[in-house]
């Protein structure tokens, strides 16, 4: 990303460090969608104190585990590092950061379900660890899910062939909607991408294969 933002732009702010001009906030390793960057550091500076202020409003659609009981419900659980996986972040009560996630199903289909996901901080692996703790990580989520990655087979219930490519293989977790506001003109602006096409083919084939069990919204 760095490298393609220096390509196309002729200024950028100095970002979270050297190594990374204009680079306001990240997504997760492996998690796709809508990000923001900065062109000089005023912009930057300004963009930040909305994330740290919590006025952006983000969006996320991910793909999890088994059916989601209920349409709608607040995710408020403390998060912190896992004491024994390095690379893992957990729930914790003894000294976990305050997180604070959103979500409302979007689709139950086969033993999958499609939630929206609005997260209100912005911890680490966040919307992740929060889905796992209620018991439907994200599917083929490297670090916490059940799965690592997702072969046509294993929803067909057709025999795996070695030489089979799997339909996903990262975490089905996409960052849908970013909401802000213009640093100068203090306009609100939204942006959306759409998602991308592993995890839309992933969707659809499940959709194919299995029932659809309801659409709250």
């Amino acid at each position: 990303l760095v490298n393609a933002l220096a390509y196309h732009c002729d200024s950028l702010s100095e970002g979270s460090g050297p190594l990374r001009p204009g680079i306001v906030h990240r997504l997760d390793r492996d998690t796709t969608g809508a990000i923001v960057v900065a062109k000089d550091d005023e912009v930057q500076k300004e963009l930040q104190r909305q994330f740290h202020d919590r006025e952006v409003k983000k969006e996320y659609i991910a793909v999890c585990e088994d059916h989601v009981q209920l349409d709608s419900d607040v995710i408020d659980e403390p998060l912190g590092d896992h004491r024994r996986h390095k690379k893992k972040q957990t729930v914790r009560a003894d000294g976990g950061k305050r997180a604070r996630t959103v979500y409302r199903v979007a689709e139950r289909v086969g033993d999958v379900t499609i939630v929206r996901c609005f997260p209100e901080t912005g911890r680490t692996h966040q919307i992740r660890v929060h889905l796992r703790y209620i018991g439907h990580p994200i599917v083929a989520d490297q670090l916490y899910g059940r799965r690592k990655e997702v072969y046509k087979s294993d929803l067909t219930g057709e025999a795996h062939h070695p030489a089979e490519e799997p339909v996903l293989e990262r975490q089905a977790l996409h960052a849908r909607r970013l909401t802000l506001y213009h640093p100068e003109r203090e306009e609100e602006m939204t942006f959306e991408a759409d998602i991308p096409d592993d995890m839309w083919s992933y969707i659809q084939l499940v959709r194919e294969t299995e029932d659809s069990d309801d659409y709250p919204g």
